[in-house]
């Protein structure tokens, strides 16, 4: 079991422990760098509260990132979203054998077999590849325009590390729990080219 807490110097604290054995420490920095900001999570809050804060979290870093889309997956299992002028495509790959699956954000069509799938949860078998069309999302006005980006997080599994600690004063939790592992892919892509 691991964890990291920082006491920052020149990166601005925005999550502090407030018990254990670091009380005044930071699990979560950031630090404007260029246009973007580099943010450090070493500890991850623990129950529905703690899971509330992170997806908070995720949204609110992502949609200064321009993060257009958000991907829920399984562990093992990638989205690689790509765009043209008549439809979105995800191509969807699971990679560790272990099978998965993705939440579909609307209906769409399984370029694969044809077939209609719905919006919701949709599972991968073992090491399957599927490729889901949706009409696209907006018009996107051309090709060197800004590059749309997204967001998969991987559903990981925690372990406990006790602790207790405050997001920007917003929300607290009892117990900490430490990423083993949190996969997080920020994926910035252009569009296809018309066929």
């Amino acid at each position: 079991m691991w964890s990291s807490v920082y006491a920052p110097a020149e990166a601005k604290s925005v999550g502090t422990l407030i018990g254990g054995p670091s009380p005044g420490l930071s699990f979560l920095t950031e630090m404007k760098r260029g246009q973007g900001r580099i943010v450090l999570l070493g500890t991850l809050p623990a129950g529905d509260e703690g899971s509330e804060m992170l997806e908070r979290m995720l949204i609110h870093y992502g949609k200064e990132a321009n993060v257009t889309r958000m991907t829920e997956v399984t562990t093992g299992t990638i989205v690689a979203p790509r765009e043209s002028e008549t439809e979105e495509l995800w191509v969807i790959v699971n990679m560790n054998g272990e099978g998965g699956s993705v939440t579909l954000p609307r209906e769409g069509f399984d370029k694969l077999s044809g077939e209609r799938v719905t919006a919701g949860r949709m599972e991968v078998g073992r090491y399957e590849y599927r490729m889901i069309a949706f009409p696209p999302a907006s018009p996107r006005s051309d090709v060197n325009g800004p590059m749309p980006c997204s967001l998969q997080i991987e559903k990981a599994a925690f372990a406990w590390f006790s602790g207790c600690g405050r997001f920007s004063s917003i929300m607290k939790w009892r117990k900490c729990y430490v990423p083993a592992p949190l996969h997080i892919h920020i994926q910035c892509h252009r569009k296809l080219p018309n066929n």
